[in-house]
């Protein structure tokens, strides 16, 4: 499968802890010349690769829900006539005040499938804390329900000391959306809250504490959620996100629109946009693609990548991948270290995946298996 990431920078406000490429104010004029530039840079995608197939459609942003419909309406029209929309899944990343009956109804129009709800938070006090304006959770949620959206997921960030932990659980299992992100709160360089920190006028919450909530949360949820991914957790298989899962899967996808990001497969190339939206339009209107990063994956990068990504997941990694990499050398060494880290990583079903507890700490696992890996290769990688 293929992904497509379109990515819409405007917001009301810049939130917090954001330090994605957003936060630019919304004008209807400014809002449409962007749309058009999303529209070059798909052309672009369309004359270079030929008639690309698109399987899932993620907007993201910033704030998708902020469109108004004839931009909405021009901007998905416009994909449809450049690539041939093959759809498992459309996302469409949406901010509870947004969420109107007739902002639902027009979502569902234009094919939308699945709503990525940016709760953030059910407690007024944190709301106003991340610069999250104040809702109806119940309300909310119930009107997208109600407009047929089954495929419903909820993002809400934890880690912070004054999260009403009881109130959380309370009301997820009272309303048990099919899809839940989970996200500690951080403090991104780019971010406000990452400002706020170095001048000391905010403290950052313990890492210790902030893995023991997100453990005892992830614990207490996986009694009904299936627990796929470290940050996400889903109802059954079919509520897993499609989309996202192509990341986790080292699946192609495309990424539109400034701070987007792209994997071609097949050219074993990887890039991500300028977050600069002068560039972007420069580097759009001279039929450039607007890179601010980009790389040729070898194949020492991608056993890396395939490595961190799987361990992100439930199913992990299977055993025969990583054999396959090492042949027949000191397959030993490799069990020796998959041991020693009994408490983080186990092997179920020929499969190396990690415990509850090795995804909290993951990156260090995956480093520790990687460097493994890298010694029983040693120079013929």
């Amino acid at each position: 499968m293929t992904g497509l990431y379109i990515h819409i920078p405007f917001c009301r406000k810049k939130c917090l802890y954001c330090h994605f490429a957003s936060g630019i104010p919304y004008d209807e004029e400014r809002a449409s010349h962007y749309i058009d530039l999303l529209l070059h840079e798909a052309r672009l995608y369309q004359e270079a690769h030929g008639p690309l197939a698109f399987h899932t459609l993620y907007l993201g942003g910033g704030t998708p829900s902020l469109l108004s419909p004839s931009l909405l309406s021009r901007l998905l029209e416009g994909i449809s006539s450049l690539f041939t929309l093959e759809t498992r899944e459309r996302t469409i990343e949406v901010n509870p005040e947004d969420v109107t009956k007739a902002n639902l109804s027009l979502w569902k129009s234009l094919g939308f499938d699945r709503l990525s709800l940016g709760f953030q938070s059910l407690q007024p006090e944190l709301l106003r804390f991340l610069s999250r304006p104040l809702f109806d959770a119940d309300k909310t949620y119930t009107m997208a329900k109600e407009a047929g959206f089954s495929r419903l997921s909820v993002d809400f960030i934890v880690g912070i000391p004054q999260l009403d932990v009881f109130s959380l659980l309370s009301w997820i299992e009272k309303h048990r959306p099919p899809h839940l992100s989970l996200y500690l709160l951080s403090c991104e360089e780019g971010s406000t809250i990452a400002g706020l920190a170095k001048r000391g006028t905010f403290q950052t919450p313990d890492p210790d504490f902030q893995a023991q909530q997100y453990l005892d949360l992830a614990m207490k949820l996986s009694r009904f959620y299936e627990w796929y991914e470290i940050s996400n957790f889903s109802l059954g298989k079919e509520n897993r996100a499609i989309h996202n899962s192509l990341y986790w899967a080292y699946e192609p996808y495309i990424g539109l629109g400034i701070g987007a990001s792209g994997f071609l497969s097949w050219q074993s190339f990887r890039y991500t946009n300028t977050v600069n939206l002068l560039l972007y339009e420069e580097a759009i209107k001279a039929n450039r693609f607007p890179y601010g990063f980009q790389e040729t994956i070898d194949t020492k990068t991608a056993m890396m990548e395939k490595l961190m990504l799987g361990l992100r997941t439930s199913n992990g990694i299977a055993l025969n991948t990583i054999r396959e990499w090492i042949g027949n050398k000191e397959e030993s060494l490799l069990f020796t270290t998959i041991q020693s880290l009994s408490s983080y990583c186990s092997i179920d079903q020929q499969k190396l995946i990690l415990t509850p507890k090795g995804r909290l700490v993951a990156n260090t696992i995956i480093t520790e298996i990687w460097r493994t890996i890298e010694k029983i290769l040693g120079e013929n990688i």
